[in-house]
């Protein structure tokens, strides 16, 4: 309610109603127990968020594995949180001047693609769920249901989410954008980052593969290389 700017002096029923998150007999939608339940992967067990750590290139070693439950704007958070203690950084310190992080994928491409999973997943595709797979070399996030037909014509430019009601709510909070930018803001973050575009695949699942940073190719600068935070400076 914060971040969407709600008075909190409506109460629940009155709030719900207000964001159509209730029937007209007044029981709640499905988004609602997504949104707002406490487990709400006891009534639907394919809403959550798997995050996998393989070592390797291929799935044949895990060395981790994490599933997400709860609602869903906390799914989202927790799935950022794991994928940052997944990844590698780069400490540089120039001068006296602040330190510069270079991480392995830029964190904000993140953001993007795990809440695009989350609001565009088929939710009617009861075998499916978000998958977050960590290998040595890149990072693929997938999600059950391929594009819209009206969104393949115009990828990259233009946005319609599977799940509206979801979408609008994340919207409310600012944590989406309705303008389709998503996309362009990730091809933009990893071209700033000096990185390969990201791979999209659309067959079945969405896919997402971004590659990670080389280290041959690691920037050459005076660097800490030590352990700092629980993280690894290259």
């Amino acid at each position: 309610m914060e971040m969407a700017n709600l008075s909190d002096s409506l109460s629940l029923r009155r709030l719900f109603e207000s964001l159509e998150l209730l029937i007209e007999e007044g029981i709640a939608k499905n988004t609602t127990a997504l949104f707002f339940g406490r487990e709400p992967e006891r009534q639907f067990p394919h809403a959550v968020i798997r995050c996998l750590r393989f070592k390797g290139l291929d799935k044949v070693h895990i060395i981790d594995d994490k599933t997400f439950g709860g609602p869903l704007y906390q799914q989202y958070l927790n799935a950022l949180s794991w994928i940052e203690s997944k990844l590698e950084v780069e400490y540089i310190i120039k001068g006296t001047g602040p330190r510069q992080e270079i991480w392995e994928i830029p964190l904000d491409v993140f953001k993007e693609s795990i809440m695009n999973a989350i609001c565009h997943r088929d939710l009617y595709e009861e075998g499916g769920i978000i998958m977050v797979e960590v290998y040595d070399d890149r990072v693929e996030i997938s999600n059950p249901g391929g594009l819209l037909p009206v969104v393949a014509a115009e990828f990259g430019h233009k946005s319609m989410s599977r799940n509206p009601l979801i979408f609008g709510l994340f919207t409310r909070m600012q944590v989406v954008e309705k303008v389709g930018s998503g996309i362009p803001r990730m091809r933009r973050l990893m071209k700033e980052a000096k990185l390969p575009e990201p791979k999209f695949n659309s067959q079945g699942f969405f896919t997402v593969t971004f590659m990670k940073r080389s280290k041959a190719t690691s920037v050459n600068d005076d660097r800490l290389n030590d352990r700092l935070n629980g993280r690894m400076a290259w």
